[in-house]
């Protein structure tokens, strides 16, 4: 399924992050995934001893990350970076995918519970939309827990009592699996509920306005 114009691309994004951190030392490790391909980078410059003062933090997310022997990182996976080539990297990513232009007419950001993943993307461009470039997304083009929402999942089941797409607990928390993960779930809901694929513009609704320049693919029958 793709949403608008021909070009567009869904991009799921999670960051691992000290909650009360905002600056370069507070991001731990940031991951995007597309059809276009993925990046998983972990923060060089991260405040481990901040990080992992949090015993669910320590156990749950540092553990998944490439250590040495000491609980350190290992710096020699190609994955572990420096902050500032994190933000290359990401503006790469997006500068790609989007072939240099605004972000609104080729991205849709989609991340589970996203306001942070969305601001520590822009905390690497100091928060400064005026500089920023027009490729980085501004804002998520849907919430994964809303659109839950919106498809009436209560308990991790849609209304007909089908469970969504399990989440291995051995992988959670791991910044690439989850935005793998998103996506999964993301699809999910597209196949099952109109609801979502309006919400994602996937589908328009009867008699609505076309501009000229959206075009809706492998729209899903009204009756579903």
């Amino acid at each position: 399924m793709r949403a608008h114009l021909p070009d567009f691309e869904f991009v799921y994004g999670d960051a691992e992050f000290t909650p009360n951190n905002h600056s370069d030392s507070g991001l731990v490790s940031l991951a995007l995934y597309s059809d276009f391909g993925s990046v998983y980078m972990i923060n060089q410059d991260v405040d481990r001893e901040s990080f992992c003062d949090n015993a669910f933090c320590r156990d749950n997310i540092w553990s998944k990350l490439p250590l040495r022997p000491d609980g350190g990182l290992n710096t020699a996976s190609p994955n572990v970076m420096p902050y500032a080539e994190i933000c290359a990297v990401t503006s790469n990513y997006f500068r790609d995918l989007a072939k240099g232009r605004n972000y609104r007419e080729s991205i849709g950001f989609i991340a589970d519970h996203g306001t942070q993943d969305m601001q520590r993307i822009h905390n690497l461009f100091r928060n400064d939309w005026g500089s920023m470039p027009p490729w980085i997304p501004k804002r998520p083009f849907a919430d994964l827990a809303s659109l839950e929402d919106l498809a009436g999942v209560r308990n991790d089941r849609l209304p007909d009592g089908t469970p969504l797409p399990g989440k291995d607990p051995e992988l959670a928390h791991h910044a690439l699996y989850d935005a793998q993960w998103d996506r999964e779930i993301h699809n999910f809901l597209l196949e099952r509920s109109r609801a979502v694929r309006v919400a994602s513009g996937v589908e328009l609704l009867p008699n609505e306005q076309l501009s000229g320049r959206w075009a809706v693919t492998d729209p899903k029958p009204a009756w579903d």
